[in-house]
């Protein structure tokens, strides 16, 4: 698996300026980046994220993605596709081979992956409302039925640099309120009780009425809890609002209208 973040402001147009001010900003800065990295992929995905949901889409082909995602433009010869309210992209088969997913993102952690035998690879995008709403849960039974009985043991993930718990300062009471119930459905167990977590195991005391928010072991018990081996999950520890924004890994934060790139495929 290959995960480059791009340090250069990739703040996309919003959906509402329309599609050709988007086809601009691929054409004339994104593809020309892609090419300072030496990034050759014939496809790029570009989830386009809405609601922080826990939208997960599987694209085994490129005519699925071709149904699914709005194409955009093909520009020295990659293909640009785009989809709204989508927050995590895997790709198999052919989609696998040519294809790359590039999250966009700025103190929002992204979790890119890959199974050994390389049938999978894909990244979610998950923020303290896509984490609450348990993306990453979902993103596992979504991984187990691709895989059906091969070991969770065998993917390896990466998870980028984002707003950590050193600086990610949260409403004590908005923390409970999201952590507690289920955001999505709340006469269902909030992701406290669906995993047995205690809430100063993941948010620790900052100033008064305030918690500072750890996104990352929220992450890593979510997943040990699912059966993922946590000698397969990696971190670049860099929080995005204390040192990263400085290095090009934008926080929303700290940077107006700035965001980085998180652009995951399989070698």
């Amino acid at each position: 698996m290959q995960v480059n973040h791009i340090r250069r402001n990739l703040n996309l147009p919003k959906p509402e300026e329309g599609t050709d001010i988007l086809k601009k900003f691929i054409s004339d800065k994104l593809s020309t980046i892609l090419l300072e990295h030496e990034i050759r992929r014939k496809e790029i995905y570009i989830p386009r994220l809405g609601d922080h949901t826990t939208n997960i889409v599987h694209i085994p082909s490129t005519q699925q993605a071709r149904n699914e995602f709005l194409h955009i433009t093909n520009i020295n010869g990659q293909n640009f596709s785009q989809r709204e309210k989508t927050d995590g992209v895997i790709l198999t088969n052919e989609t696998l081979i040519e294809g790359g997913i590039l999250q966009i993102v700025g103190d929002c952690a992204v979790i890119s992956f890959e199974d050994r035998g390389k049938e999978v690879v894909g990244s979610i995008h998950s923020g303290w409302k896509g984490t609450a709403k348990d993306i990453t849960g979902n993103l596992v039974e979504r991984l187990k039925d691709l895989l059906g009985n091969k070991s969770l043991k065998d993917i390896i993930f990466e998870v980028s640099p984002h707003a950590m718990s050193c600086c990610y300062e949260f409403g004590e009471q908005d923390f409970l309120q999201n952590f507690k119930k289920n955001p999505l459905e709340p006469e269902l167990p909030g992701l406290l009780e669906r995993y047995s977590i205690k809430p100063e195991e993941i948010a620790y005391k900052a100033s008064e009425g305030k918690v500072k928010l750890d996104i990352l072991k929220t992450l890593l018990l979510v997943l040990q809890k699912n059966g993922v081996d946590t000698r397969n999950i990696s971190s670049k520890n860099i929080c995005t609002i204390c040192r990263g924004h400085k290095k090009g890994y934008y926080s929303s934060r700290k940077d107006i209208n700035k965001r980085f790139g998180v652009l995951t495929y399989s070698t």
